[in-house]
């Protein structure tokens, strides 16, 4: 009997984030040697004597991620820092809560890989400035259960200074897509007033430097957080924009592949190259390569083998739950999209019932994944999300579609900045609407870690999946067991 759909990619991605997250608890640098000699050799041994090639593959993998980790540390990180220091670096980042991550860090003369976190109060500094101070340095401790632990190890940021004293502020060479970023970002101050400058930057890039927390909440509020951080919406939004325009002046499909790949690593480098930005890239990349070839994409393939060269090329991008959002969000969308689309479309067929209906459909099945994140990490819960996504997004996509192409023309030309003017039109409608759902009753619940019964939870999600081909006899009391489990667990425990 044929339990599942069988896509080697996807095991294989699996294999391997299960040895990066396994590689990460075992400190012991004899077991480091050890385990992963001991599982290379046992997949070598089972391809000579059972020729099951396959499986002998996935433990490899798994051997591989398992030192992947360590690998990438030791590469780096250049070790702890304490006490009281002069330090030199570069603002790589600066946040709206007062907080600068810097780089290109100096020691006491010192070169150290990784980045650091400190707060200037009353200061203001620009990204690709140097800065001098001295300060009381402490290294961050990594622990994977920990969210904040997570964020700081997966970003490289390693040190956190404190007590800034001599702060002494240069113009630095900052990078040339730096430039570009400030440059669109003056020109928006410019036209539109500081909040909304600050919305239209954090929609286009990501940028929340500028984002009142009093916008941030609202935002969040209404389960928009992820048209503000930039995802493979975004990405797909300007491939959007790109195909269309090249489709108008007929370029054909290999010179459409280069242009678009062009424009979405350019984004990448302005926006920092983002998890959701690497996987949608990715994905958007082997689909036209596949349509191109005239292969039928797959979903789940496509997502493995991205999480897989983002996995590989940065292991530590698997503790940040910008990553994990990003693929749960998908991985629900692919598992559940269609089926809950088929269910809309029973109740009406006219083209307008049929796109609010994608777009139900598309936020409750990217839901059903995020939702144990949420409630794990951020311990809350967006009640009207689904109609914040059905009434905010549509003038969102719109936005972005019309700031993006004048972002574009301001790089080239400083004049055009004078239509970031028209913004403040559908920027306000956002905001007002925004504000409207956070007004709902019970519009966030603050929730607790559900703990154990995520995993029975996720059990069930995937029983239930088309993926899963074991007969409905079977298949529907199992996932009736599981989410009997989960729910017992939140009661019990």
């Amino acid at each position: 009997m044929k339990i599942a759909n069988y896509r080697i990619v996807l095991f294989a991605s699996l294999c391997l984030l299960a040895g990066v997250l396994t590689g990460s608890l075992v400190m012991s640098k004899i077991i480091l040697i050890i385990i992963p000699l001991v599982i290379v050799t046992g997949g070598i041994l089972l391809i000579i004597f059972t020729k099951k090639i396959n499986i002998a593959i996935l433990i490899i993998l798994f051997a591989i991620g398992f030192s992947l980790f360590h690998i990438d540390k030791v590469i780096n990180y250049d070790g702890e820092i304490s006490g009281i220091h002069k330090i030199t670096a570069t603002v790589d980042e600066v946040k709206n809560n007062g907080k600068v991550i810097i780089e290109d860090l100096k020691v006491d003369g010192l070169e150290f890989d990784g980045k650091a976190e400190l707060e200037l109060k009353g200061t203001y500094v620009k990204e690709g400035e140097i800065i001098t101070f001295q300060a009381l340095a402490k290294t961050h401790t990594f622990n994977p259960f920990d969210s904040y632990s997570s964020y700081y190890y997966s970003n490289s940021i390693y040190y956190d200074f404190d007590n800034v004293e001599n702060l002494i502020v240069e113009n630095g060479n900052p990078k040339i897509f730096t430039i570009i970023k400030l440059k669109i970002k003056t020109q928006a101050l410019k036209y539109l007033s500081n909040k909304d400058a600050g919305i239209m930057m954090s929609l286009i890039f990501g940028d929340k430097s500028i984002l009142t927390e009093t916008d941030s909440q609202i935002i969040a509020g209404s389960g928009l957080s992820h048209v503000f951080a930039v995802s493979g919406l975004h990405v797909g939004f300007l491939a959007g924009i790109v195909a269309f325009l090249l489709k108008k002046f007929k370029v054909n499909w290999w010179v459409s592949l280069i242009i678009t790949t062009l424009v979405l690593i350019c984004y990448g480098f302005i926006t920092g190259f983002p998890s959701g930005v690497k996987r949608a890239g990715i994905t958007l990349f082997v689909y036209m390569i596949g349509k191109g070839l005239y292969r039928k994409p797959d979903s789940l393939t496509t997502l493995a083998f991205s999480a897989a060269l983002v996995i590989v090329t940065n292991p530590r991008e698997i503790f940040d739950v910008g990553f994990i959002m990003s693929y749960t969000a998908v991985l629900g969308i692919s598992m559940f999209y269609k089926t809950f689309y088929s269910i809309f479309l029973k109740l009406g067929s006219n083209k307008v019932y049929k796109y609010f209906a994608q777009i139900i459909s598309m936020t409750l099945s990217a839901n059903l994944f995020v939702l144990p994140v949420t409630t794990n990490v951020f311990n809350t819960y967006n009640t009207y999300s689904v109609i914040g996504n059905l009434v905010i997004l549509p003038i969102i996509s719109v936005t972005f579609t019309f700031a993006a192409i004048v972002a574009v023309l301001t790089a080239v030309y400083s004049g055009c900045g004078i239509l970031f003017y028209v913004l403040k039109y559908p920027i306000y409608l956002v905001r007002e609407l925004s504000l409207a759902i956070n007004s709902l009753p019970y519009s966030n619940l603050e929730t607790t870690g559900v703990g154990i019964a995520t995993i029975f939870y996720v059990i069930a999600l995937i029983l239930v999946s088309r993926y899963v081909l074991l007969s409905p006899k079977i298949k529907y009391p199992l996932f009736g067991v599981s989410f009997l489990s989960a729910v017992l667990c939140l009661i019990i425990i």
